[in-house]
């Protein structure tokens, strides 16, 4: 033992001797160089990225993403996984590639390894849907045109990976639900036998695909109830209204109901109107429940326009003719008269388990004749806040009002200059009580605007589509000026149409953007139909008359009033528009593949459109195509010289995702 330890010690001074004291160091256990010092730490890897909050556009490459580090890092790693279509390089701490999928702002971990230990930073990533990309095109496996009527499919609603089409002139006697698979449905097969009736086309998304889930018919379908002129959509439950149903009953009926069939109503109301709610169970869809107004009467067209957000199911009766100016909460009676024809009406009804209630009574506070209250409906997401366009209010006033407004009357209001001009209304519920919050008007109001006749809500900003207005301005303005009032707008393109956005802070209303296409022309309706989620809207345009049979997603490609050609008059078109921090741009103008004018009337591509985090659905109900189902994929859409014209105003529905 002694001996061991005179032979290292004697080691020990040797090195002591010698210039280069590496020897003695790693004898004693504690490797150095020259950059770690005696009794100095050991170095770890830093690292960091030039911007921690990133954010990249679905389908679009991105440039290279590489952080700064020191400390020599032999290894990268991130946690959790970067989305679909980026790669992450383990050597460098890179991300590159192209995302496939959109996603919010989420937090990613990144740790740099050397030999020392490790280190770590966060960054952001937030992946936008913006450009769109053609998708799919949808017909019915029964589309026809019967002495020159066609089923006007093209009412379109979606919610998540299920998307409906009505085709409110479908001309089945069928009363029952066809759930797929199941008999095969074509135009030979289906039973023409009640002309206009209607019916409604369920499609699921299936990977890339949209495959036929269900064919929904009223269970007491007659001719001319036109089931399917409005729809709309909440998760597993689907509302369909139905204009012409001619039954004077004034009750909800809950399925199931043996006696609702056409023989066992009583068809002594024509026009009153109903709506029919339909939910799936599994993949099963079945009729749940049978809305009418409790003062249903002959021409008030109740479900002229519905929206529905979970358990809450909004139904309008655009005709209704009662002069009352407040709203009913149930189960408090209402005023039923007809003292205001046409004013029009909205009616609220929520579930409680599979059971359907009336709920509340909205009317106007400035409720007149032929306002038409309840042109369109829209109801947020949280079920809390409900927008009503009257298409034909009268009013002049050019400036929100938020509630209380005690001038908001019949009485109070100018009812001399602004005839057809339109007015949004804004409800806001409180426990089970719904009472009236706002009243927008657009700052450039005139004659005939048709403002309200399309509305989109969507957490605290409204889209208002005015398809009559008038102005052939091709930009978008985000402040007030002299050239948005009605003198100072220029009218040189009758009924080119323009939208309108609308935001909320607390309580209170403002007008925060005027959406015009940068095409604008007389007669395009830009307007008709409007969507909007988060920080997307579209705006459909069914008068827009140019051939381009294409997509553009690039701002300086869009078209505008002197290159787009008008060779294809009324084929429609639709416009996407995203906020960001500088307000609101045009993203992208959508054309149908097949987009054209047969025997001078067009496809009116933008009927409606519809929008889903990724996807947005446009329904031309003019197309004329007798192509049934969804025969296209994605690199071979249809075309003009393609589809066949043979069934006239069957129409169709086209996918874009984004």
């Amino acid at each position: 033992m002694l001996c061991a330890v005179w032979i290292l010690t004697s080691a020990f001074w040797g090195c002591l001797h010698d210039e280069s004291t590496t020897h003695a160091l790693v004898l004693l256990g504690t490797p150095i160089s020259e950059s770690n010092p005696v009794g100095a730490p050991p170095i770890l890897p830093s690292l960091s990225y030039t911007n921690s909050s990133l954010v990249f556009v679905k389908n679009v490459s991105i440039t290279a993403i590489q952080p700064t580090s020191t400390g020599n890092p032999t290894t990268f790693s991130i946690s959790p996984a970067l989305p679909t279509g980026l790669s992450w390089n383990a050597s460098t701490g890179e991300i590159t590639g192209t995302p496939s999928s959109a996603q919010g702002s989420t937090s990613y971990t990144i740790t740099a390894v050397n030999e020392n230990g490790s280190n770590t930073t966060t960054i952001d990533i937030t992946i936008q849907a913006l450009n769109s990309f053609w998708a799919g095109y949808l017909k019915a496996p029964n589309a026809e045109s019967i002495a020159g009527s066609g089923d006007n499919f093209g009412k379109v609603a979606i919610s998540g990976d299920t998307m409906v089409v009505t085709a409110s002139t479908e001309d089945s006697n069928q009363t029952t639900v066809t759930n797929f698979p199941g008999p095969i449905l074509t135009s030979a097969t289906d039973n023409d036998g009640t002309i206009n009736s209607g019916a409604a086309y369920v499609f699921r998304r299936v990977g890339t695909s949209w495959v036929l889930e269900a064919y929904l018919k009223s269970p007491n379908a007659e001719t001319g109830d036109s089931f399917g002129t409005s729809v709309a959509i909440s998760g597993d439950t689907i509302v369909i209204g139905a204009i012409g149903e001619q039954s004077p009953l004034n009750t909800v009926i809950n399925a199931p109901n043996a006696g609702l069939t056409p023989a066992g109503d009583t068809d002594g109301a024509g026009n009153a109107g109903a709506a029919y709610i339909f939910r799936r169970t599994g993949t099963t869809w079945a009729w749940e429940a049978y809305l009418k107004a409790p003062n249903a009467a002959s021409t008030n067209q109740f479900g002229n326009s519905v929206a529905i957000s979970g358990n809450t199911v909004v139904v309008s009766a655009v005709f209704e003719d009662c002069d009352q100016t407040f709203i009913t909460n149930a189960p408090s009676t209402f005023v039923s008269n007809t003292n205001a024809v046409d004013a029009g009406a909205v009616y609220v009804y929520a579930r409680t388990g599979t059971t359907w209630a009336f709920q509340s009574y909205l009317k106007a506070p400035n409720a007149e004749t032929n306002d038409n209250f309840g042109s369109s409906v829209s109801i947020s997401e949280d079920s809390n806040t409900i927008a009503v366009g009257a298409r034909s209010e009268k009013s002049n006033q050019t400036t929100v009002s938020n509630a209380p407004d005690p001038n908001l009357t019949p009485g109070g209001d100018n009812d001399a200059l602004a005839v057809g001009g339109g007015a949004v209304y804004v409800f806001r519920k409180s426990g089970s009580n719904w009472a009236w919050e706002a009243y927008l008007k657009p700052p450039n109001i005139e004659v005939n605007d048709q403002f309200g006749m399309s509305i989109s809500i969507s957490g605290d900003r409204i889209v208002v589509g005015a398809n009559g207005e008038d102005s052939n301005q091709p930009t978008i303005l985000s402040s007030l000026g002299p050239s948005l009032t009605p003198a100072g707008d220029n009218d040189g393109a009758s009924g080119a149409g323009a939208a309108y956005v609308f935001v909320r802070s607390g309580s209170t209303w403002s007008w925060e953007a005027y959406l015009k296409s940068p095409n604008a022309e007389a007669s395009d309706v830009f307007g008709t139909s409007v969507a909007i989620l988060g920080d997307i809207i579209v705006v459909g345009a069914t008068g827009e008359d140019s051939a381009l049979p294409s997509i553009i997603n690039s701002p300086s490609a869009f078209p505008t009033s002197a290159t787009d050609n008008d060779a294809s008059l009324n084929s429609g078109a639709a416009y996407v528009f995203h906020r960001n921090g500088s307000g609101w741009n045009l993203q992208s103008y959508l054309k149908a593949p097949n987009a054209e004018t047969v025997s001078g009337v067009g496809d009116t591509f933008g009927t409606s459109v519809a929008l889903s985090n990724e996807c947005i659905v446009v329904g031309a109900n003019g197309e004329d195509s007798s192509l049934v189902s969804n025969l296209f994929a994605p690199s071979t859409p249809p075309s003009a010289t393609t589809d066949d014209d043979a069934a006239v105003n069957s129409g169709a529905a086209y996918t874009f995702d984004r």
